[in-house]
């Protein structure tokens, strides 16, 4: 009996530092977003900015769509969130932590979508988080608005910046996929959203405005992807 015995405990040692730190004591793992300017953490309520650098910059408005969202061992998807789309918005703490269901199996990185895919943009307007009555909704011609960001900068016409990025069809598909390595055996995946990214080229004077899908909405899309960097 002993050998066996203690060859049941080592199989079962095994598998459990196999198995992510977030699983253990029955608890689920979470992916949290910090909206960050330059290194530096943004908070706000309602009605208040995020950011105000003097009477020259402010960031007023984070807003995305999270899609899709995979967690991974090396390139096999071991979970997939049944939740298809959450709306994350900086002014709205709760959102910007995700709780995930348990997976009991190790992964090593995480991946979702910055924005909604074609088949649900031609669905027409949905109801949840792809409700217009949110905002971020254009017409069934043009779909969902999958990222806005906007704020006062000084060198803008009229002093405001507005970044709503969009558009799904052919050349004007702005759908970006990111993938996140774990960094840490945390039940937190904290993921920044280095605002500086994108707003650099707004601070520079010149893109002040995106209001429709197009080159520059797919350019920018681009660049919004690589915002999300592993804080731990």
């Amino acid at each position: 009996m002993r050998p066996f015995f203690f060859f049941l405990i080592g199989l079962l040692s095994c598998t459990a530092s196999e198995t992510h730190a977030g699983d253990k004591n029955g608890l689920s793992p979470a992916l949290v977003f910090r909206p960050i300017y330059n290194g530096k953490e943004l908070s706000g309520t309602s009605g208040r900015s995020l950011f105000v650098s003097g009477d020259t910059f402010s960031i007023d408005q984070i807003r995305f769509y999270c899609s899709d969202i995979c967690l991974l061992d090396g390139e096999a998807i071991v979970w997939r969130d049944k939740t298809k789309c959450h709306l994350v918005d900086a002014h709205i703490p709760a959102t910007l932590k995700i709780d995930l269901s348990k997976i009991g199996r190790r992964y090593t990185s995480i991946r979702f979508n910055l924005g909604i895919d074609s088949i649900t943009n031609v669905s027409g307007a949905l109801g949840g988080d792809l409700d217009p009555a949110k905002g971020m909704y254009w017409a069934w011609q043009s779909g969902y608005i999958n990222m806005k960001i906007e704020g006062v900068c000084s060198k803008c016409d009229g002093r405001k910046y507005r970044l709503h990025l969009g558009g799904y069809s052919g050349e004007n598909a702005t759908i970006q996929t990111v993938n996140i390595p774990i960094q840490a055996n945390d039940h937190e995946m904290v993921i920044g959203i280095e605002t500086a990214t994108i707003l650099n080229e707004v601070k520079n004077g010149t893109t002040c405005s995106i209001m429709i899908p197009g080159k520059q909405a797919v350019i920018l899309s681009d660049l919004a992807a690589k915002m999300f960097v592993p804080l731990k």
